[in-house]
């Protein structure tokens, strides 16, 4: 725009209308395709306010313009895919809940309220309430000098957890370390080097706590 105030003025005028500023003012439009077009034609008719080092030319203008309506184009494809491609999985989830739905009518006839097979097809036992379940696989890892990394599987319904230690010699019982984890990792820092210490891990929610963890032992780096 600039190069073509030299030609057409500092000001919108009557004359900016055929390089494709018709809305009186020199401001750039929302959408520049239709002004990519008229500066094509512009430039066509007066190829010596044409700068080529510069990149300014009805061929460049032309150009951005093609890329510009190829690039929307290929976003309306990939709107209509994404619709596409939803619509599918909104008919696979329905299909997968009819599935679940008649698979867990079935389980109810085949298994027993505590039977822990419920847990590999998925479900929850009718017999855990809505409590949360125990934690399970708790690994604890050396860490930096008198760090622990200690790590659990998920348990079920779990909102967060409870993390209790006990340092062998030092701790008459086991201490919570923490009541508010989120994640079923935790790291302990802060323990005497080369002691023993035992870990042991709490799922918790809204119906209460869950069955105490398995205890883990390890040696403080």
């Amino acid at each position: 725009m600039g190069l073509l105030k030299n030609y057409l003025g500092n000001q919108w005028n009557s004359q900016w209308q055929a390089a494709g500023f018709t809305g009186g003012s020199l401001a750039m439009p929302d959408d520049p395709l239709p002004m990519l077009g008229e500066l094509s034609a512009y430039f066509n008719e007066h190829a010596t306010q044409q700068n080529p080092q510069l990149g300014i030319t009805a061929a460049a203008c032309q150009t951005r313009k093609t890329a510009l309506t190829l690039a929307r184009a290929e976003a309306n494809q990939g709107v209509q895919a994404l619709g596409g491609a939803k619509a599918a999985n909104d008919a696979a989830v329905k299909t997968l809940y009819k599935r679940m739905t008649s698979l867990r009518s079935e389980l109810d006839h085949l298994l027993s309220d505590d039977d822990p097979r419920w847990y590999a097809f998925g479900f929850d036992r009718p017999s855990d309430g809505w409590g949360p379940g125990p934690v399970e696989h708790l690994v604890l890892t050396p860490g930096g000098a008198g760090m622990v990394f200690a790590d659990w599987e998920d348990a079920r319904r779990a909102e967060r957890y409870r993390v209790f230690k006990q340092v062998a010699g030092v701790d008459t019982e086991p201490v919570e370390v923490t009541s508010t984890a989120t994640d079923s990792q935790y790291n302990l820092s802060g323990l005497p080097s080369g002691a023993t210490v035992t870990v042991k891990v709490v799922a918790v929610n809204s119906a209460g706590d869950g069955a105490m963890s398995a205890t883990a032992m390890v040696v403080v780096p």
